[in-house]
């Protein structure tokens, strides 16, 4: 009996010993008055044992939990049920420290509660870790939020296949998230750059460096817009990438916008050239007709007093004959700046342009073809016929020596336009301002070879040519004619594959009557 009783009290004393260095315990009377506390709450609630006997369990309260949450507790504790939960309470000092708390009421003989056992064990390391990770995950969240609101984020493996896209990657490139994943990065591939832009991409993030720079892409629409991209590798262990994430910024408008500050300082830097040119044309022009009349007038009194017949005579008349032609080339260049007084009547466009087809017919290449589309009755203009025309010689000239030796087909058309679908790219002059709502076009379309980039800039300029020396007034004076008639001249043109030029001059109201270029 003795033994038993030794080894009771041996096994309570076991367990308080585990009780004080691993769990905080105290009791309380039914009022919630403390009767007990051990070593262990002494110590993690920083009160002495004489500062809590006695006292009410709420010296401890962190006034963290609402007054419902104790409800509940007691609520439960009262009908002798145990109660088990997680409660944050303050120590002496005012920090505050989280108790994984069981409490157990313990009954008298008629079931009542005569007192409650609390036992506790110190979670505020677990509770901060989770308190940390919960604010980590946030993070993430908020940064996921910010990326999804603000850039298009995309993961590729190392062979460049996607393995990730966010919400915005897919709203821009209006690809489903399901038409990107497993597919490869070239899907929205504009075409816009070289094979060295992405091979130096490429070289780049495949050698572990970050790489930044702007990069045109097409969306699955056909359309295109660019991004300001950052691409960084992920490394594996052995320092070799194995995923590359891709941060991009949409700048489309940026560019667009940067376009277009491009496009008029190149119309500023044309328009400044033209009134150069016209300047320089100008004093050329009236300067070489007052010289020339002196040399004409001197040579017809020479020829006048040369006695008949004379070996001489034709040598003059050939000098005078030289002479004329030279007047006739500052003519032309009183015509490109637009300095044309020459007699205007109505006449219909389509109708002029079909009397002159014969003509055309006979000096056409035979590797080529004349097509027409001349509506009959066309459009009427308030022009003069044969300015009108010397701008289809010229244009019908310029079409057959684009297709050199190349079989193909010239059209010669004339339409009428309302002035908001007059073309906005490749206009001259490039400062033409519509004041009529509709206009008469004269179109020419060959196939040939086509005009460069490099060309466009001066294809309107006196004396540009690509074929040979002495060339080029032609286009200079078809662009003079139709400044002179308030009109403009729009080309089309892709290298290999042809031109259009496209001449509007305004419609005339009036009906007129028509009449043929060689009557007007």
């Amino acid at each position: 009996m003795a033994a038993q009783l030794q080894a009771a009290i041996k096994e309570a004393h076991d367990l308080r010993t585990a009780l004080d260095e691993h769990a905080i315990v105290a009791t309380t009377d039914p009022q919630g008055k403390i009767t007990f506390v051990n070593d262990k709450f002494c110590a993690v609630s920083q009160y002495s044992r004489a500062e809590l006997l006695g006292q009410d369990h709420r010296v401890i309260n962190s006034g963290h939990h609402p007054k419902s949450f104790f409800r509940n507790l007691w609520a439960t504790i009262s009908r002798g049920q145990p109660w088990h939960g997680e409660i944050r309470n303050r120590a002496k000092d005012g920090s505050f420290y989280w108790v994984d708390t069981t409490i157990v009421p313990l009954l008298d003989v008629t079931g009542k509660p005569r007192q409650y056992m609390a036992i506790r064990a110190l979670i505020t390391e677990r509770k901060k870790a989770e308190a940390d990770l919960r604010a980590s995950t946030q993070e993430v969240i908020d940064l996921k939020t910010a990326l999804d609101q603000h850039a298009i984020v995309a993961i590729t493996d190392a062979e460049g296949k996607i393995t990730y896209v966010n919400d915005k990657f897919c709203a821009v490139s209006k690809y489903s998230r399901e038409e990107l994943i497993g597919q490869d990065h070239r899907i929205i591939n504009s075409g816009y750059h070289p094979q060295s832009f992405f091979r130096d991409l490429w070289g780049a993030i495949t050698q572990g460096r970050i790489w930044r720079g702007e990069i045109k892409n097409k969306a699955k629409d056909g359309t295109f817009y660019w991004v300001d991209a950052t691409i960084v590798p992920f490394l594996n262990q052995e320092g070799k990438p194995w995923q590359y994430v891709a941060i991009r910024a949409d700048i489309t408008e940026r560019k667009r916008a940067e376009e277009e500050r491009a496009k008029l300082e190149f119309q500023n830097h044309q328009l400044q050239k033209s009134e150069s040119l016209n300047r320089m044309a100008g004093a050329i022009a009236h300067h070489f007709n007052n010289l020339l009349m002196a040399v004409m007038g001197n040579l017809e009194l020479a020829l006048n007093a040369m006695p008949k017949p004379a070996e001489s005579t034709h040598l003059v008349a050939n000098a005078m004959q030289a002479a004329r032609q030279a007047s006739e080339v500052s003519g032309l260049m009183l015509t490109y700046m637009g300095n044309s007084f020459a007699k205007r009547e109505p006449f219909d466009l389509a109708e002029a342009c079909r009397q002159r087809l014969p003509e055309l017919r006979a000096a056409l290449p035979n590797h080529l073809v004349l097509a027409d589309d001349l509506p009959a009755p066309g459009p009427s203009i308030n022009a003069n016929a044969a300015q009108i025309l010397r701008i289809l010689d010229t244009l019908f000239a310029n079409a057959c020596e684009a297709h050199e030796t190349i079989p193909g087909t010239i059209q010669i058309r004339v339409k009428t336009a309302a002035a908001e679908d007059i073309p906005l790219f490749r206009r001259f002059p490039i400062d033409w301002q519509s004041h009529e709502n509709r206009y008469a076009c004269l179109e020419v379309t060959d196939h040939g070879a086509g005009i460069s980039e490099a060309d466009f800039e001066k294809l309107f300029e006196p004396f540009f040519s690509t074929k040979f020396m002495g060339r080029g007034m032609g286009l200079a004076s078809a662009l003079g004619i139709v400044r002179a008639h308030d009109g403009t001249i729009v080309v089309t043109s892709q290298p290999a594959q042809g031109s259009v030029f496209q001449v509007y001059i305004p419609v005339f109201t009036q009906p007129a009557i028509p009449r043929g270029a060689s009557a007007t």
